[in-house]
């Protein structure tokens, strides 16, 4: 009896079993004896040998599972030829392992696996063929199918896993798993799937496909599939930060432009560029070009420079940024305020503004300018002239760079001839400076000379300066002897003494005697020191101070006065206000000085500072709260008076005082607070106008106008928010901003986007439309006009299509109308026709003969060969096409209509007519042009029509 024998545990198995009752293998297709399988063992032989020797795995197994599989005796697959397999793919298998110790637990009939040295190949065992190999996921899009078809060329049954082991994070990758029989194929799906709100880069990356065995691990089979993730359209994102820019005179504004790229899965190189209406605004970005990265942004510093308004005036400009990478386009505007400060004039001064020089021809002065109170940078040039054109004037420097809120000084050198000896000259000057914008500048000046006369010798003459000394509580007193030899004509060494009527006075000189040159004088300092008087009392001394130089002495007489202080008598100190009457506006705090005097005092005093108000309606606080005076100082503190204002317009006066105290006695001081508050300033409304308040388009759905908001008569800030109505509500709104914010003053805008369904071809629809200004409190509103233009081309499509159709009749007359036609034309009739024939070559003749089948007998009017065409078929759709032609010329079209279809339903009637006929043929192309033709005209004829209301 025949059994089929596993070959993996050798059990004995009924004839046609598929799977082994005791180890589930898979059993052959055909019926293996046990003789013939313990021969093949007893031999030593193993399993049967390969047929083909050029596929022996390198892997020699007893009854292993890499031999090549037995050819089927049956089957659905019987018979298939293996599918070739595809370029050597990526394998990775585990080499040299030796067969597990498993057979020898089992009996004697199953066969015992001897492994070589050499590993199996992987591609004998398994095959993979992948489709497709490269795939397009679109994120957030549908999955992705990757048909895998897997060869188990193996002798046994196996599974195959499918997996992506290596997908990125972001990727949903499946995995299977197929169930192949030996020498069978299946094929799988592999799922790719990119889940929504990922942003992935855009690019091309290779995927591992990995196929791997469940009975053999070691036995891998990889792939890399070409993994493409496309571009995602995102529109650009601008936006300037801040919106308003305000700036001072001539100063820069500065923005930051940011490029927001977070839906694009792409780098995108931008370029940014500014524009203004006016043209007048210079931009300056840092850089130019931005590479923004893929679900990122990037900024770029922006400068704008303008001409600088008027002196006092101010300037409001719209600033408009473009960023443009080639496909896309955004932008963004903001406002550029400039405010240019009034202009102040400079000032000029001369010190001193009398100049003497005495025996010298030159003499200086300084030159002032002050731009102290000025907010520019002024360039000044100096000049000076005098009436008689005599005196030389040298600037040091001749020109001064006045920065704003700095003086500039120059030094002015004069030169003159001077007068001649003992006499005295005066001569005006004027100093001039003159400035670029402002005007020229003069001060006046006095330049006197005077020159010595002949030298007289004349004795030095000596005074006390001063020639009362008093002095209190001291017993030493200073004066200066002073030694005038101006009218002498040579050097004197004076010598000094000095002496008192009582002889109580010690003089001492500092120095006790000095040269003094002629026209010069000179100086020594007196120090008197005598016995102080009793307290309280006063003592006054002559004294004299002699000066000789030798031939003759001179004196000077003066008195030396001496106090002393009483006993000293304790007095509090004195406090003061300043100023003791302390008003404020639109202010919740005041402040003033204490003044605490201890001049009076004997000794040092601590004091503290306090105050109280009879309402208790104010807060005191001093700095510092306690002050050290000296005896004989004046010490300050600053005080600071706090109240709750009073209500808008009003005005309230309080009483207070400030007290101080050293413990011992305490002195006040009072005051007065007045509080006033400014009258709440008139708020004007807003208003709104539209600039265009008429848009007017043609052939388009869409216009521009600005909405300006002006400001300048409110006195708060204003947040603006816009909408948009129409009677009709057909007309759509779209603000760019949406919201101003408008400071008192300004006056803001924003670009308005309209759009509204087109009207028909060769009509116009006017729109009323109101723009809403809101601004929380009160809605402003501005109304406009949308004018919508369509052009009607009606008329031309009639033109061309009536062409058209026209000239295909014309050239379908002339194409062949039968194919393969074999009419035969007696000679006595006419011309012979060839097998196709033309519309021209359907004469009376060719018809004659052609309408035997349904008019036999009738015959048609004979004429001339050269005739014939001109009374063709073809002739006639020439005629028809020339009336479709010439009801252009008509305003209906309806000569055209019938044209064309009298000419569609006569080539009609004239196929079926010859189609009758034995020996005519089939219909050829001309036919079928000249039913175009009809159509085509047909139509034109339409357009031709009124549009119906």
């Amino acid at each position: 009896m025949d059994e089929n024998i596993c070959e993996q545990c050798g059990t004995r198995n009924e004839p046609g079993a598929q799977f082994c009752v005791e180890c589930q293998a898979f059993l052959p297709w055909y019926d293996t004896q046990e003789a013939d399988l313990q021969s093949q063992v007893a031999a030593g032989g193993g399993a049967p040998a390969a047929t083909d020797p050029a596929t022996t795995p390198d892997l020699v197994v007893e009854g292993a599972d890499f031999l090549d599989p037995p050819e089927p005796a049956g089957g659905s697959d019987a018979g298939a030829p293996v599918p070739p397999p595809d370029p050597q793919p990526e394998v990775v298998a585990s080499a040299g392992e030796s067969a597990t110790p498993e057979s020898e637990a089992r009996p004697e009939a199953t066969p015992r696996v001897v492994a070589s040295t050499r590993s199996a190949a992987p591609q004998d065992a398994v095959r993979v063929a992948v489709e497709p190999m490269a795939v397009v996921v679109l994120p957030g899009g549908d999955a992705v199918n990757v048909e895998v078809q897997i060869f188990n060329l193996s002798p046994i049954v196996d599974a195959f896993r499918v997996s992506a082991p290596e997908a990125p994070t972001w990727l949903t990758a499946s995995s299977s798993e197929v169930r192949l029989l030996p020498n069978s194929n299946e094929r799988t799906q592999l799922r790719l799937q990119i889940p929504g709100g990922m942003l992935v880069p855009a690019g091309v990356s290779r995927l591992l496909l990995r196929v791997q065995s469940v009975a053999h691990p070691e036995l891998v089979v990889t792939e890399h599939l070409e993994l493409t993730v496309p571009a995602i359209a995102a529109a650009l994102v601008l936006r300037l930060e801040p919106s308003i820019v305000r700036v001072k005179d001539n100063q820069a504004g500065r923005l930051q432009a940011t490029i927001d790229n977070s839906d694009g899965n792409q780098p995108r190189r931008v370029t940014l560029t500014g524009r203004d209406p006016e043209g007048l605004v210079r931009f300056f970005f840092s850089p130019g070009v931005l590479d923004v990265p893929p679900g990122g942004t990037a900024s770029a510093a922006l400068r704008i420079e303008a001409p600088t308004p008027e002196p006092g005036q101010q300037s409001t400009r719209q600033v408009t940024v473009s960023a443009a990478d080639g496909r896309d386009e955004a932008e963004a505007s903001a406002t550029f305020v400039q405010t240019a400060a009034v202009e102040v004039p400079l000032v000029l001064r001369a010190e001193p503004t009398l100049v003497r020089a005495k025996d010298s021809a030159t003499g200086q002065l300084e030159i002032t300018v002050d731009n102290r109170k000025g907010s520019r940078t002024r360039r000044v040039f100096l000049g000076g002239r005098d009436p008689e054109g005599i005196v030389h004037f040298a600037f040091s420097p001749p020109s001064i760079d006045v920065f704003p809120g700095e003086v500039g000084r120059a030094r002015l050198k004069i030169e003159a001839p001077p007068p001649p000896p003992g006499q005295e000259s005066s001569r005006p000057l004027t100093v001039l400076a003159s400035s670029e914008g402002a005007p020229d500048l003069e001060v006046g000046a006095t330049f006197v000379q005077t020159t010595s006369a002949a030298p007289v010798d004349t004795p030095v003459i000596l005074r006390l300066d001063p020639s009362v000394v008093r002095v209190r509580d001291t017993a030493v007193g200073q004066l200066e002897a002073i030694v005038d030899n101006r009218g002498g004509a040579r050097v004197r060494r004076v010598f000094l003494s000095g002496r008192d009527p009582e002889r109580l006075v010690r003089f001492t000189f500092s120095p006790p005697s000095l040269d003094v040159l002629p026209g010069d004088i000179g100086r020594v300092r007196v120090r008197l020191e005598a016995p102080l008087p009793e307290p309280g009392q006063e003592a006054t001394r002559q004294v004299t101070v002699i000066g000789s130089d030798g031939r003759r002495e001179v004196e000077a007489s003066g008195t030396f006065v001496q106090f002393t202080s009483p006993a000293p008598v304790e007095t509090p100190v004195a406090l003061k206000l300043e100023p003791s009457l302390v008003r404020v506006r639109d202010s919740p705090s005041g402040q003033f000085q204490v003044i605490i005097d201890n001049r009076q005092g004997i000794r040092h005093r601590r004091v503290t500072l306090a105050g109280t108000d009879p309402e208790r309606a104010l807060g005191f606080s001093f700095w510092p709260p306690v002050i050290e005076v000296d005896k004989g100082q004046v010490a300050r503190a600053t005080g600071r008076v706090d109240a709750y204002p009073p209500e808008p317009g009003r005005e309230v006066t309080r009483q207070f005082a400030v007290s101080v105290s050293d413990g011992a006695k305490e002195v006040e001081a009072d005051g007065t607070f007045i509080q006033s508050t400014s009258p709440p300033p008139p708020d004007e409304p807003m208003t709104v106008r539209l600039e265009p308040s008429v848009v007017r388009v043609r052939n388009s759905d869409t216009g521009v106008t600005s909405v300006y908001v002006d400001n300048r008569g409110g006195s708060r800030q204003r947040q603006v928010r816009f909408a948009g109505h129409d009677p009709e509500r057909v007309v759509r709104f779209a603000f760019s901003p949406t919201v101003l914010d408008l400071a008192p003053g300004q006056v803001g805008a924003a670009q308005v986007r309209i759009s509204a369904p087109r009207p028909d071809g060769g009509e116009e629809v006017n729109r009323q439309f109101a723009v809403v200004a809101s601004d929380g409190s009160r809605d402003t509103e501005a109304t406009g006009s949308f004018l919508q233009e369509s052009s009607d081309r009606r008329p031309m499509w009639r033109i061309l299509l009536t062409l058209l159709g026209g000239l295909l009749m014309i050239a379908g007359a002339f194409l062949t109308w039968n194919v393969g036609a074999s009419l035969e034309i007696p000679s006595d009739v006419g011309a012979q026709v060839s097998p196709n024939i033309t519309g021209m070559e359907w004469s009376l003749p060719a018809i004659d003969v052609a309408s035997e089948a349904v008019a036999p007998g009738v015959l048609f009017l004979d004429l001339p060969n050269q005739v014939d065409p001109l009374v063709s078929a073809g002739a006639v759709i020439i005629v028809l096409a020339g009336l479709a032609l010439l009801g252009l010329t008509g305003a209906t079209g309806r000569l055209t209509r019938l044209a064309a279809l009298v000419a569609a339903i006569g080539l009609g009637v004239f196929v079926v007519a010859v189609g009758l006929q034995a020996g005519t043929g089939r219909p050829g192309v001309g036919v079928f042009v000249i039913f175009a033709g009809c159509v085509i005209a047909f139509i034109g004829g339409l357009f031709a029509k009124p549009r119906r209301r």
